[in-house]
């Protein structure tokens, strides 16, 4: 082995314990619930330090809250379901947010995981561009949950490589449809390979 490879794997024998755990997941799958967006992350797409439910409340004083946060145990999320007193992970983790602004991690409940053929999105792998309406008890303002998605080709010879943009944003606007203000939940590009 040459001195210089030598230092190479000395270099990453001694870095391997800074490098956070790889998952064999993703994160951004969100749902859209009466009066919130719930969304994970756990700092591969949506930025986090742990594994983390993000919930922006619409409706009221605030229009559009700061994200409220709630730390989850880690497992594979593979879809998500907002309900009124509950956010179900398809395995049946569960998040009780009967009181919104203090919301509860229950843990695993098998009893209420949700069918694997239920409707679940990803912020990350969304690729698609629309507006999606968040249900409120605000009959003055109109929210979205809107995803904007462009695909770009750098194609070389032997190869290259599609750049999927994706930016997700919870909307308010009038009722008469005057935007009024914003909040980026994601904003990020996932890169595909071409042989």
């Amino acid at each position: 082995m040459n001195h210089t490879l030598r230092g190479l794997v000395a270099a990453l024998g001694l870095t391997a314990g800074l490098v956070p755990p790889a998952h064999a997941d993703s994160d951004g799958f969100y749902c859209i619930g009466h009066g919130y967006v719930a969304y994970e992350g756990r700092g591969l797409s949506i930025p986090a330090e742990t594994h983390t439910v993000f919930i922006v409340k619409v409706g009221g004083q605030e229009g559009i809250s700061d994200p409220i946060t709630v730390t989850i145990e880690e497992f594979h999320v593979n879809g998500m379901y907002c309900g009124g007193e509950l956010i179900v992970f398809r395995n049946g983790h569960a998040i009780d947010i009967s009181d919104i602004d203090r919301p509860r991690y229950l843990g695993l409940r098998p009893e209420l995981a949700i069918p694997q053929d239920s409707q679940s999105g990803n912020l990350a792998f969304h690729y698609d561009t629309g507006a999606y309406t968040i249900p409120s008890d605000d009959d003055r303002h109109y929210y979205s949950l809107v995803m904007f998605y462009v695909e770009e080709s750098l194609v070389r010879e032997g190869g290259g490589i599609i750049m999927h943009h994706m930016i997700a944003r919870v909307t308010q606007a009038t009722a008469w449809g005057d935007f009024i203000r914003s909040r980026i939940i994601h904003d990020g590009i996932t890169i595909e390979t071409i042989d």
